[in-house]
């Protein structure tokens, strides 16, 4: 009946209903999927063989039919097995469900036995911190016990959702339907989907049932690990700030039998969580180790080979580090690795040897490192001394024995050290950072000597090890960095390499100290209770007024500095060696976009840290809107030299290495900021300049254009001289001289009939200002010679003095010889005159002189 009805033209309408079969038989069979290829996916032959009879084509069905019709028959036939199937897992879920229940029920015997612990050992923080570890162990093991059947009630639940629709979209398509058979081919389906629904809800209905007990545990669970996280970083420090009794109470003694049966009583529940309890654990973190310890190792040959092949003291360096250092390292890096158990939980037992393995490489990198290449300093650190008593601390601190067992033993521990120090005595040639911290060490035992006599033993061992870490990260951080500043030495300044140098000299030394930081971090491991303490100091907020911050903020903040000083620095050195990569870049306006580029960045820098400490930049515009009218006046010459400053840059008006004249000064610009121009005088002085006297004031600018300057040379010949033998010589006094230039060509003129001479200037332009002054000399030398070859006199001013007669002297007036003197201050070449008057000397490039150009 179906195949004839599928011959005929109306079979289009059940092709929305086929595809929505196929779907719903795609998505309904990974339903049981956790529970093997049951359902349509398993293999069933006579349900094939069913269908393919059942399917058979007529002789006279078209091209297509025949497939539909397989589809539409098979996707029937598998939401019937579906149906068998829901109702054959409704059948097995109360077995299931025995047995979750079975195990729910220890579970939960655990999890009471452990809240009953939890309850006794409230002002203990170790027993507490042993507690929470059993319990989050506890807690995942009855997860992995809930996972399969969470899973399938998550896949019912929506698998069930989409029958629910299915069911809405077919129940429409059956009521538009016009057609009998069609219709009741949708009934059929319909009816089996419906019942496939009500098996799916019954099947959800007993899932949860099933499930309920478990997740009530899980809950507790939880709530118990949130009561115990909220309540042992105040249990921690009070176990570390507050003071114990002190040694010398004597009912301390009294109750050391009682404090040591209540220590023996906790190490059982401690043990259980800091070493691994099975051989599968046991197995695993050794695979850890190996996973790390073995690429560790391998490394650490490969660098010795490589650092062998270094020159100097380097070699020797190399040999030191991978021979006493670089084992105990990676040992201690892979144990530390390994002791990471499933689920974040750490096994104490495996981080102490790890640390103090890690304490005793790094002791002997540092020192092998900044010891390469000093004579006469000791093989082994100077703080070498400082780490038997720290592995008594890290072991003691793991151990936790009672404070009136803990802080006698620490006490003779520090006074062994002092006692050693004193016999050994201090090394004479050391660095000067070791130095330092050896004149540390007898005022830091000795204040962990008094902590532990007064009751602070918890707290002076904390100390001790945080001092001696910190030492060491120091010393880290001085090496990483003295490597950093040698390869920045080694990059070129020019270029494009200059960028990363910039990089390297702006990110390089706050990124090795940050590597140094970050190896204090795996301390906070050793101490009991560190991971909490570190965690609190991190998210403590400090709050200052309306602003609020925190550690990390403050980090970021940090890091946000050194990367805007990088970025200045890259982008400074990009821009001076942009003129050499573009020609048509004048280098002039190179400083102005520096200034520019450091002005932005760190403007937007400083947006960025008052609005991370929670600023409000309304509020700051109000205030500065506020007191803006003081400052107008208040500070009002700084903010017009900032602002004349700022018009200085950006318009360009001025360069720095420009040669400028303000008054009778002269002078080259090196420095323009915001406040003040910095001029170089010719006569080596330092002159600052507030910008505003550029703006408001006269500014004559020698450079602006170009270098090129006009020297004009006056000199005046006798009357009676040829002229035009006069006119030639100077010219060719200019056309000798090398830096003269061509163009403009060289151009002599009759300037005047002067009293005594006839006077003539001779008009060159030089090739660069800095030679004007010593081009001026040479040519008048040359000029000097010339005349005197061609008997022209340079003639000078004179007068005759007749003496009628001296009063007193007997016989009248006695008549003298008349004498030719020279008229004060008369010169016999004349000099370079101006309007101004001439400027003063200054230094030049080719002998030492340089004055202000003439009469330009």
């Amino acid at each position: 009946m179906l195949h004839a009805f599928i011959a005929r033209p109306r079979r289009a309408r059940a092709l929305p209903v086929l595809l929505c079969a196929c779907l719903l038989a795609g998505l309904a069979g990974t339903i049981f999927a956790p529970f093997g290829p049951v359902g349509f996916l398993a293999p069933r032959p006579a349900l094939a063989a069913q269908a393919g009879d059942a399917a058979a084509p007529a002789p006279d069905a078209p091209e297509g039919q025949y497939s539909m019709d397989l589809i539409w028959q098979t996707r029937g036939q598998e939401l019937s097995s579906l149906v068998e199937e829901t109702d054959r897992l409704r059948k097995t879920l109360p077995d299931m469900a025995k047995a979750l229940d079975a195990q729910v029920a220890s579970i939960q015997r655990d999890y009471q036995r452990l809240f009953a612990l939890y309850q006794l050992s409230r002002n203990h923080p170790s027993e507490m911190a042993a507690i929470r570890r059993q319990i989050s162990t506890v807690q995942r093991s009855l997860q992995g016990r809930l996972a399969p059947m969470e899973t399938l009630d998550a896949t019912v639940r929506q698998r069930l959702e989409d029958f629910t629709a299915l069911d809405k979209e077919l129940s429409e398509h059956l009521a538009a339907e016009r057609s009998s058979e069609l219709s009741k081919d949708l009934s059929e389906y319909l009816s089996k989907l419906t019942e496939g629904r009500k098996n799916l809800t019954a099947l959800r209905t007993r899932l949860a049932r099933a499930l309920d007990p478990g997740r009530a545990v899980d809950a507790k669970l939880k709530q118990a690990l949130e009561q115990i996280d909220a309540q042992l970083p105040a249990l921690w420090r009070t176990y570390y700030l507050v003071a114990s009794s002190s040694l010398m109470d004597l009912a301390v003694w009294q109750s050391l039998p009682a404090s040591l049966a209540a220590w023996s009583d906790t190490v059982e529940v401690r043990l259980a969580t800091e070493f691994p309890q099975t051989p599968r654990d046991w197995g695993a973190l050794l695979l850890r180790f190996a996973f790390l310890g073995v690429p560790l190792f391998l490394l650490g040959r490969l660098a010795l080979r490589r650092g062998c092949q270094l020159p100097g003291s380097w070699a020797q360096s190399c040999r030191n580090v991978a021979a006493r250092s670089w084992p105990w390292l990676a040992v201690g890096i892979a144990l530390h690795f390994a002791s990471w158990a499933r689920g974040g939980e750490v096994y104490r037992a495996v981080v102490v040897p790890a640390h103090l393995l890690l304490l005793w490489g790094e002791l002997t990198l540092v020192w092998n490192l900044r010891s390469a290449g000093l004579a006469g300093v000791p093989q082994r650190s100077p703080l070498s001394l400082l780490f038997a008593p720290a592995a008594i601390g890290v072991l003691l601190l793991f151990l936790n024995p009672p404070a009136v067992l803990l802080a006698p033993v620490w006490a003779l521990c520090m006074v062994a050290v002092l006692a050693a120090r004193a016999r050994r005595g201090k090394p004479r040639v050391l660095p000067l950072l070791e130095k330092v911290f050896l004149a540390c060490e007898p005022a830091l035992c000795v204040i962990s000597l008094l902590a532990a006599v007064f009751g602070w033993a918890r707290l002076a061992i904390p100390f001790f090890l945080v001092w001696l870490a910190v030492a060491v990260a120091v010393q880290l951080g001085a090496v990483l960095v003295a490597f950093v500043t040698m390869l920045a030495e080694r990059l070129p300044e020019t270029g494009m390499r200059a960028l990363l140098r910039g990089l390297v000299l702006g990110l390089g030394a706050p990124a090795m100290w940050l590597v140094a930081a970050a190896t204090l971090l795996p301390w906070m491991s050793a101490f009991p209770g560190g991971p909490y303490m570190m965690r609190q100091a991190l998210e403590l907020n400090v709050n200052v007024g309306s602003v609020s911050f925190n550690s990390l903020r403050v980090l970021g903040l940090v890091l946000l500095f050194y990367l805007t000083r990088s970025a200045i620095a890259v982008g400074s050195s990009f821009l001076e060696n942009l003129p050499a990569r573009l020609p048509r870049v004048e280098r002039g306006v190179i400083p102005p976009l520096q200034t520019g580029l450091t002005y932005t960045l760190w403007a937007l820098f400083g947006l960025v840290v008052l609005n991370a400490l929670g600023v409000s930049l309304t509020s700051l515009t109000v205030i500065a809107g506020g007191l803006s009218v003081g400052l107008g006046f208040g500070l009002q010459t700084i903010f017009n030299n900032f602002f004349s400053g700022l018009i200085l840059i950006f318009g360009r008006s001025l360069l720095e290495g420009d040669i400028i004249q303000i008054g009778e000064t002269w002078g080259t610009v090196r420095k323009i900021s915001i406040r003040s121009t910095t001029v170089e005088t010719f006569d080596n002085a330092v002159i600052f300049v507030p910008n505003s006297e550029f703006v408001s004031n006269r500014l004559t600018n020698w450079t602006r254009n170009s270098l090129r300057m006009r020297r004009d040379i006056a000199v005046g010949v006798a009357y009676g001289s040829d002229v035009d033998k006069v006119t030639e010589l100077l010219k060719q006094a200019a056309d000798d001289h090398p830096r003269v230039l061509r163009d403009p060509a060289p151009n002599v003129l009759f300037q005047d009939f002067g009293p005594s001479s006839l006077d003539f200037v001779l008009r060159v332009w030089v090739d660069d200002l800095n030679h004007g002054v010593s081009t001026a000399s040479d040519l008048r030398r040359t000029i000097d010679r010339l005349f005197r070859e061609h008997d022209i006199e340079i003639s000078f001013p004179q007068m005759d003095v007749h003496v009628r007669g001296i009063e007193g002297l007997p016989g009248g007036s006695v008549p003298a010889p008349a004498a030719a003197l020279p008229a004060s201050g008369a010169t016999g070449a004349k000099g370079a005159s101006t309007p101004g008057g001439a400027p003063p000397p200054t230094k030049d490039a080719d002998d030492g002189e340089n004055a202000a150009p003439a009469n330009v």
